[in-house]
């Protein structure tokens, strides 16, 4: 028989005053159950405050490809292509009203005044145009033929609702916004618009749609921030980058939640650009912070 040591190694102590079978089941299984309690809160206190960060099927977010950027786009808003290309990429910063041309191997980056200084959060292309979103809702354009002569751009009359808007996403003929912040949206959901062009001078009304809150997936207890917007057309999902929540989300072509993944913030420092190219690769731009420049990290799509 074991004595009273070795059953405790054993993870129960027997009573061993008492020969009562009962007495002593008991006494088992209550010793078992602190033994598993135990083996619980140890492994909570291993992990402490670490965090799981996930990866989409096609892409793996913990192995970019980065492109560290100066410091002229140390606060680097957003990113796009231009139709055909894969060896540059097209970027904005937040304050300058200046677009940048990337080389995304070597080679040196050109810039082009588009418009006064203001806050600029995000640029789609839509055929020959280049578009423009500012942080109030606020929509401008001008030719994608870019050169170092002045850039001849122009406002659109036609604004979004009051709110704060860092995404916009141009697909064929039709354009799509999220708000960040708009008055009278709950936190569990987020607010956007669809519009199209008329012709060349105004746009349709702006249809609202919502992002809703997914009980089989995370949400941030404060409400969804959305910091970037882009379409993967090769499966028709559409990708959602938030810097505020730290947050991807994927959504189907009709906005339900699909997945939802936690950014690594030593990776993502504060991601507020994201386009794919034509071979649906996944690029998503960060702002600099205290230590660190912005940067552009490239995803490969895993076939």
């Amino acid at each position: 028989m074991l004595n009273q040591s070795e059953n405790f190694a054993a993870g129960m102590i027997v009573d061993e005053t008492t020969s009562d079978p009962k007495r002593q089941s008991c006494v088992i299984n209550n010793c078992v159950k602190y033994t598993l309690l135990w083996c619980f809160v140890t492994l909570l206190l291993s992990c402490g405050d670490k965090q799981f960060y996930g990866s989409p099927v096609e892409y793996d977010l913990s192995n970019p490809e980065k492109k560290i950027l100066s410091d002229n786009l140390f606060e680097i808003s957003d990113i796009t292509f231009l139709p055909n290309t894969l060896d540059s990429i097209l970027a904005i910063n937040d304050e300058d009203g200046k677009i940048f041309l990337l080389p995304l191997k070597k080679g040196k980056a050109s810039s082009f005044k588009f418009s006064r200084d203001g806050d600029y959060e995000d640029i789609t292309v839509h055929k020959q145009s280049i578009f423009v979103l500012e942080s109030k809702g606020k929509i401008s354009s001008f030719a994608k033929r870019l050169s170092k002569e002045k850039i001849i751009g122009r406002k659109w009359e036609q604004e979004l609702p009051e709110g704060e808007y860092e995404s916009i996403f141009a697909t064929q003929n039709t354009f799509y916004v999220l708000c960040k912040t708009c008055k009278n949206v709950g936190r569990d959901s987020v607010l956007g618009f669809v519009f199209s062009l008329i012709n060349d001078t105004t746009f349709t009304s702006f249809e609202p749609f919502a992002i809703r809150r997914d009980i089989n997936h995370f949400w941030p207890k404060n409400g969804l921030m959305p910091s970037a917007l882009a379409k993967n057309i090769l499966n028709d999902e559409w990708f959602i980058v938030s810097a505020t929540n730290k947050l991807l989300v994927i959504t189907d072509n009709k906005w339900k939640i699909k997945n939802v993944y936690r950014l690594d913030p030593a990776i993502f420092q504060h991601p507020e650009g994201m386009a794919f190219d034509e071979l649906s690769n996944l690029y998503i731009s960060n702002e600099g912070d205290e230590t660190r420049n912005g940067n552009i990290l490239k995803f490969e799509r895993v076939p």
